[in-house]
């Protein structure tokens, strides 16, 4: 309860006197320091960041299933770079199927105005099948049948 109010104090104090020396140092040290620390951050340190709070909610049951802490921790990494990968995986195939969909409604949705030639284009011919030749093999006895078993 206690936090709770030093912390709406602090924000009112932002809020309502932003000129005030005491309230450039508290923006200075509760804004813009965290957000320069968070901005060198990668995407893989924001995911084991919120892997371990996740893991810390549920510290007993990791820890027990896990060993140890460093266990855990290094568990929640390996998480973190496998969440990075899947992550990025999933961004590249979207951009992929929207630069399509882009490419096919463009195509869709051009003016069908286009000046065509008067000659039709040559078609393109295609070789005939050949005709099987008949063999002068002796065929005049009947092809062996599977013997029945009854």
């Amino acid at each position: 309860m206690l936090a709770e109010i030093l912390a709406a104090s602090l924000i009112a104090v932002m809020r309502l006197f932003p000129q005030t020396p005491f309230a450039r140092l508290l923006h200075h040290e509760l804004v813009e320091r965290p957000m320069r620390w968070l901005s060198t951050l990668k995407r893989h340190h924001v995911f084991y960041l919120i892997l371990v709070i996740a893991m810390a909610f549920a510290a007993g049951e990791v820890i027990a299933a896990l060993g140890s802490f460093d266990v855990a921790a290094l568990f929640a990494w390996d998480l973190s770079i496998y969440f990075d990968a899947v992550a990025a995986t999933i961004a590249f195939a979207v951009a992929r199927h929207a630069t399509l969909a882009v490419q096919h409604f463009r195509a869709r949705l051009a003016p069908r105005n286009r000046i065509r030639s008067r000659r039709p284009a040559a078609r393109e011919r295609r070789p005939r099948a050949q005709a099987k030749r008949i063999s002068i093999a002796n065929d005049d006895d009947p092809a062996p049948a599977f013997a029945y078993a009854g």
